[in-house]
């Protein structure tokens, strides 16, 4: 019955069987994402592979009449993985930007959800995404020293909260506890909260490795590390959209090890040798630079 819809993941969100005479609006729930998706991806795939993912899902190919993006160089982007004229896709800003520039008092609450009374200098904030096709991965395998750990946390009087992609949430719960959440300064953040925002806007660093939220973060104008402790499987098994190091703003970490002495660098010794490529990168990625998409969005 609906005249227009809105989704920010796509025909998982709607039922496309029942809802093809409505008006679809893509808001999308990243600003740019790592890895192909959507049309990128399924071109990628050789025609019998794309043949048969059609007969077993006829709207595999499904697509939005419109899209909003950040930016002309975002936009392009969102063009060929959406299979969409250029007129189609709104050159607004995403909601999810507001959310990041605004500061509420929802933002207070998660804190205190997360965090409790805990005082800190610094939190670190890491945000892994999921290995889908590596889904027993383990991340405090690559060299990881625990006490190395607890004692640089204490050293920068630092918190570590980990935030795991929702898909790999209860399996790194218990791989955690087992590992490292033994310790007040090392937080294991259980999707309590609705999104990670309040946290990002707190953190004094942020560590990921494939996940599109550094781009969030870059509205923040803090460090990033990278720890890529499996790039090259994960790039074999996902096809990425990018040049990784020329999309990523930051040092690499190919272990727990090299990560920390990053985390050294930049809470002991004041490093920071990213700051221009983290604002070249951010100058691409958002047209505004402002809490205003929302209104724009309606507007348009």
């Amino acid at each position: 019955r609906a005249k227009i819809i809105f989704t920010t993941h796509g025909k998982g969100d709607i039922n496309p069987t029942l809802t093809g005479g409505s008006i679809h609006i893509e808001l999308y729930h990243f600003v740019i994402a790592f890895k192909k998706s959507r049309y990128d991806l399924f071109n990628y795939y050789p025609l019998f592979r794309k043949i048969e993912l059609e007969l077993l899902n006829p709207f595999i190919y499904f697509k939005p009449d419109y899209a909003i993006s950040s930016s002309p160089f975002a936009a392009q982007k969102v063009i060929s993985s959406l299979c969409l004229n250029q007129e189609n896709v709104f050159l607004t800003g995403l909601p999810r930007t507001d959310a990041v520039l605004k500061e509420t008092g929802e933002d207070r609450e998660n804190i205190q959800k997360v965090l409790g009374n805990q005082k800190y200098s610094h939190l670190i904030y890491y945000t892994p995404t999921f290995r889908e096709d590596n889904q027993d991965f383990d991340y405090f395998s690559c060299g990881l020293n625990k006490d190395h750990l607890i004692d640089f946390l204490g050293k920068t009087d630092s918190v570590l909260i980990l935030r795991f992609h929702p898909s790999d949430t209860l399996r790194m719960k218990k791989e955690s506890e087992s590992n490292i959440t033994s310790h007040p300064r090392i937080i294991f953040e259980n999707h309590d909260l609705s999104d990670p925002f309040s946290l990002l806007k707190q953190a004094s660093v942020l560590i990921t490795d494939y996940s599109g939220i550094y781009v969030d973060y870059l509205l923040m104008n803090r460090p990033i590390i990278f720890a890529n402790f499996d790039h090259q499987g994960y790039e074999n098994a996902r096809e990425l959209d990018w040049n990784y190091d020329k999309i990523t703003p930051g040092p690499k970490a190919e272990n727990w090890e090299i990560l920390l002495s990053h985390l050294e660098d930049i809470f002991i010794y004041q490093k920071d040798n990213y700051q221009e490529e983290r604002q070249k990168l951010k100058d691409q990625i958002y047209k505004f630079n402002d809490s205003n998409s929302c209104s724009r969005v309606v507007k348009e």
